[in-house]
């Protein structure tokens, strides 16, 4: 899940710039993720090399992971 909102400068000189914020939530309601895990992030892998394959306990601890960013563009 992702929220955006970008914000223009009102000044005359800086016509053409900008201020981007950005957020990213990856399970944000917790629930249990049976894909595979993004940003180091566990979860439940179909992998048969991987560590925690079909290991659906470690779903349990939850894979919130949130991140905001911003962006100035000129």
């Amino acid at each position: 899940m992702a929220v955006q909102r970008e914000f223009k400068l009102p000044m005359k000189h800086l016509e053409q710039q900008a201020i981007q914020f950005r957020l990213e939530a990856f399970n944000p309601f917790n629930h249990p993720n049976f894909g595979g895990g993004e940003n180091g992030v566990p979860s439940v892998s179909g992998n048969l090399l991987d560590q925690n394959f079909m290991n659906k306990t470690i779903t349990g601890v939850g894979g919130r992971s949130i991140r905001l960013f911003a962006r100035y563009s000129f």
